[in-house]
């Protein structure tokens, strides 16, 4: 019975780490409780109130067809930026709680403190894997002052959006290899469900903001430089250049596989936009069409 009293007693990892996220999210929502009493201000008038494309009465075509504050691509005065899905996030909002500027600065907080519990995950798990440290980094990111614009300003739902995907297609990425073979061997990929949902992840990030496509980079990176570390620096010096490639084999098809979809999505999308500029120029469809036939021969395959 006291043996089972003492066990009861002792502290539970679980109990630990929710602590830490209970904590995190805390800070979180303390340090922008304030931006909740926010209005409609500088850009989020023109971003959101005068945009016709965020209207529950618009057509979803339309998002994906003008630029970020509504104006058709074509039109001189347009930005350019081409930022569908947050539009999109920000016409799910009139849907849901009309034009209320606490709903959208709720939407903003809570994809804040995803974002923080995701970068605490990622730190315990894949970068300094200790609780503390990791719970140290976040809470320091969670706070910094640089994000209050991102935050507080609705419009800034570009960057809090596109870093919590970013950050989903990472660990996604982490996940399609396999633990089980990293050491002196280059490591395979377990899963290529999760490494089509990281691609998948990557390019909505891109939808989102442009600077998302750095995601993919990130992702190779991370894998040459942490994953297949080891078997990298043993093979460099005993190895020569055909047998390094033919060991680097599974490593080598992930950095191919990721860098065509990231070429591609980025091409897809300077096309897509250059047509709209020039709807009648018959070069720009030729490539067009050229990528719609190479999408369906690597899906045949």
């Amino acid at each position: 019975m006291t043996r089972r009293r003492r066990l009861c007693a002792l502290p539970r990892p679980g109990a630990a780490l929710l602590r830490h996220y209970g904590a995190l999210l805390a800070a979180c929502a303390l340090c922008y409780r304030n931006s909740l009493r926010g209005e409609f201000v500088h850009d989020d008038v023109w971003a959101i109130v005068n945009n016709a494309d965020v209207r529950p009465t618009s057509s979803l075509r339309s998002i994906f067809s003008n630029d970020f504050w509504g104006k058709t691509m074509a039109d001189n005065t347009s930005h350019k930026s081409y930022r569908p899905l947050c539009v999109l996030s920000f016409k799910l909002n009139v849907l849901l709680g009309g034009m209320n500027p606490f709903y959208f600065h709720v939407v903003n907080v809570c994809l804040h403190c995803a974002v923080s519990a995701l970068l605490m995950h990622t730190c315990e798990r894949f970068v300094f894997k200790n609780g503390r440290l990791a719970l140290l980094t976040a809470l320091l990111f969670a706070v910094h002052p640089i994000h209050t614009e991102a935050v507080s300003g609705i419009v800034g739902r570009a960057d809090v959006l596109a870093g919590m995907l970013f950050l989903l297609a990472f660990l996604s990425y982490i996940r399609s290899v396999s633990e089980c073979s990293i050491g002196e061997s280059f490591p395979s990929t377990a899963s290529p469900c999760s490494l089509a949902l990281s691609l998948f992840l990557g390019t909505c990030a891109m939808l989102v903001k442009e600077t998302g496509i750095t995601v993919f980079g990130v992702c190779v990176l991370y894998d040459g430089l942490v994953l297949c570390q080891k078997p990298l620096v043993s093979n460099l010096s005993r190895s020569r250049l055909k047998e390094l490639i033919q060991i680097s084999r599974p490593f080598l098809k992930r950095v191919c596989v990721v860098s065509v979809h990231g070429d591609y999505a980025a091409a897809r999308m300077y096309y897509q936009r250059a047509l709209l500029l020039s709807p009648g120029s018959k070069l720009l469809k030729e490539n067009l069409a050229k990528l719609d036939r190479l999408e369906k021969k690597l899906q045949g395959t």
